[in-house]
């Protein structure tokens, strides 16, 4: 299996709707790996592999709030790309909602299929109780996400009927 590139850029998406013409609440979960190349062996180099967690409580839309490199600030000054060993958490048990920290190989190793989705920063509303979010709350974004997908396909029928109007 050939190893990628040192801080090849690999990205795995989890859902991305494809509506372009209509505000849609984007749901974008992107993991990005950065790698270095190494040589094979018997024991795997990796020690630790840090995250950066910038899904929880960010809402990012490609019109209203769209993805500005001011929101990767933090990342980048938490990444260190030229001292790799100078790297220290933002979380603790002291500090719970900070968005940095790291985990063992051989903690991720035993999750199941090495699944690399982990989480430890709760939503905005959620409790310690796992009620999570308000019923309430979940249904009106139900709704706003509908509503914007309507407007979309109405959009999309109006573009559609222009085309049939100037076809010979």
């Amino acid at each position: 299996m050939r190893r990628p590139d040192a801080e090849r850029l690999t990205s795995r998406r989890a859902s991305r709707p494809s509506n372009r013409s209509a505000e849609v609440r984007t749901v974008l979960n992107v993991t990005y790996l950065f790698f270095d190349r190494k040589p094979a062996a018997e024991t795997a180099w990796t020690k630790k592999v840090w995250f950066y967690d910038l899904r929880t409580g960010s809402n990012f839309t490609p019109k209203q709030n769209p993805l500005r490199r001011a929101h990767l600030d933090e990342f980048v000054a938490c990444y260190k790309a030229d001292d790799r060993a100078a790297r220290k958490p933002t979380w603790s048990e002291k500090a719970p909602t900070g968005r940095w920290r790291s985990y063992g190989y051989d903690e991720l190793a035993a999750r199941d299929k090495c699944n690399l989705d982990v989480t430890w920063l709760a939503e905005e509303g959620e409790g310690d109780d796992g009620a999570g979010t308000d019923p309430a709350c979940i249904a009106r974004a139900i709704i706003e996400d509908v509503e914007s997908a309507l407007a979309g396909f109405a959009e999309l029928e109006a573009g559609l009927a222009d085309v049939r109007e100037t076809r010979p």
